[in-house]
């Protein structure tokens, strides 16, 4: 890496040619303060090169692009505009921070309190699925998946079993994470509803191997910034260590499952 930097230089002059290694890729040409912000990305995504993902715009002149760290949990996102300079925002569970750069280029940055998903019942810290416990599964090297459902998505309910059952025959683990809107109350009164049984003998080993309760609720930036809330059910396959990027949205049947379940994991190298 060294070596191929000594090279650049010796081509560039400058750590310039490497603008675009940092910057999304498809953005506004030129934008205002682009060299400014080019050189917060560099030492934001010094341990990593940042892999930008385009969302949903916040106006019709803002382009915005989300990217991790290297820490599961740790995101940056960057908001550039057609007239206006550019904006930088960080998302984690322990604080957030909005960052723009002024018309003179100079970068002001507000910091904030952490992503709250939801108020936590005094003392109740196994309500929910946070960074910690992904990064403590993604670590572990198992090959999970999670299931993020909802009782206001009824299917993401009814075929709980099934889809369980496919992924566990699989023998992955097989991880529900709920919707962070709800109340547990809520959740446990759907199932109920819908006459979903969650004990061992619905699942196709004859075991329990999700370490995480049925009815933690989703407290992991890390996921809620995957766009795993847009719908549920979504599911993020885990293997080799790693996180696969895209999601497995809607219901599928057990072929279907199967299907993406393996180009997921041929793709995890």
């Amino acid at each position: 890496m060294k070596n191929a930097l000594i090279l650049g230089f010796m081509f560039c002059g400058s750590l310039s040619c490497f603008a675009d290694v940092f910057l999304p890729k498809v953005a506004y040409q030129n934008f205002k303060c682009q060299k400014e912000a080019e050189k917060v990305l560099r030492v934001v995504f010094a341990e990593n090169e940042p892999k930008w993902e385009r969302v949903a715009d916040a106006d019709f002149e803002t382009q915005a692009f989300r990217a991790p760290t290297s820490k599961t949990g740790e995101w940056y996102e960057f908001h550039i505009s057609e007239n206006n300079t550019p904006e930088l925002f960080f998302y984690s569970l322990a604080k957030t921070s909005t960052s723009q750069w002024t018309k003179s280029c100079k970068l002001l940055t507000k910091q904030g309190p952490g992503f709250e998903f939801f108020k936590a019942a005094p003392g109740d810290k196994e309500a929910s699925f946070t960074d910690q416990d992904l990064a403590k599964l993604i670590h572990s090297k198992k090959n999970a998946v999670i299931y993020l459902w909802s009782p206001r998505m009824v299917y993401s309910v009814t075929e709980f079993a099934r889809l369980r059952a496919v992924i566990e025959k699989r023998k992955m683990e097989f991880v529900p994470v709920l919707d962070p809107m709800v109340e547990t109350a809520e959740a446990r009164a759907a199932m109920k509803k819908a006459g979903v049984e969650l004990g061992v003998k619905i699942a196709a080993l004859s075991r329990e191997p999700s370490s995480v309760s049925f009815y933690k609720r989703l407290s992991s930036v890390d996921l809620y910034m995957r766009n795993g809330t847009l719908h549920f059910p979504t599911m993020f396959v885990v293997s080799k260590g790693k996180i696969h990027p895209r999601r497995i949205v809607g219901i599928l049947s057990d072929d279907g499952l199967n299907k993406s379940l393996d180009e997921w994991m041929a793709e995890i190298k």
